[in-house]
């Protein structure tokens, strides 16, 4: 109910992430708590690349529900070792 708070919040740190590191998944989070799936997948991609501190938390993180139900998250969730993966195979779309 906050979008517009949220984006600019995101242009915040948008500017920062110009010149220091901001973690990736900062970024999933609010891309997908707006239900910007394609963004948040394209910064839970980084993370995951980066081998990001976090990232076995991935089903622990309310804010990521609106994803859960995509197979790339199923298949990066278990690539992190996130507890309470599924351990089902998954073929990325």
């Amino acid at each position: 109910g906050k979008t517009k708070a949220a984006r600019e919040v995101l242009g915040w740190l948008e500017a920062i992430a110009k010149g220091h590191y901001v973690n990736p998944l900062v970024f999933t989070h609010i891309f997908a708590t707006l239900g910007e799936k394609h963004r948040a997948f394209e910064y839970l991609d980084r993370a995951a690349a980066e081998h990001t501190v976090l990232m076995g938390g991935l089903n622990g993180w309310p804010q990521l529900a609106p994803l859960r139900s995509d197979p790339r998250f199923v298949v990066l969730a278990q690539q992190s070792g996130a507890p309470g993966s599924t351990l089902r195979r998954v073929s990325p779309p």
